[in-house]
């Protein structure tokens, strides 16, 4: 059996966590909620370019700033599950 894949979701308010976390695990992923950006970028959690900036340097391949809508999310959800798979077929072939 294997393991969905893991979605990380930052979010001071719970219930748009809660509510990020239905429609990613509706999508078949597995989702985790930090209500808290402190563990994610070291961080008070006010998104900004140096914010941005610094995900992206430290693997980050999406970047969502509230307003978003689900189709956005479900875009970088995407990217990031294809270079996910991507990069796991390289490390079995080489």
């Amino acid at each position: 059996m294997s393991e969905a894949t893991l979605i990380s979701i930052v979010d001071d308010d719970a219930l748009v966590c809660d509510g990020i976390a239905a429609l990613v695990e509706s999508l078949g992923y597995e989702a985790v909620t930090f209500t808290s950006a402190e563990h994610f970028l070291r961080s008070d959690g006010h998104p900004n370019e140096k914010h941005r900036t610094r995900a992206f340097e430290n693997g980050a391949v999406g970047y969502l700033s509230k307003p978003f809508d689900e189709q956005k999310l479900i875009e970088c959800l995407t990217v990031a599950i294809k270079l996910q798979s991507s990069q796991a077929r390289r490390r079995r072939t080489a």
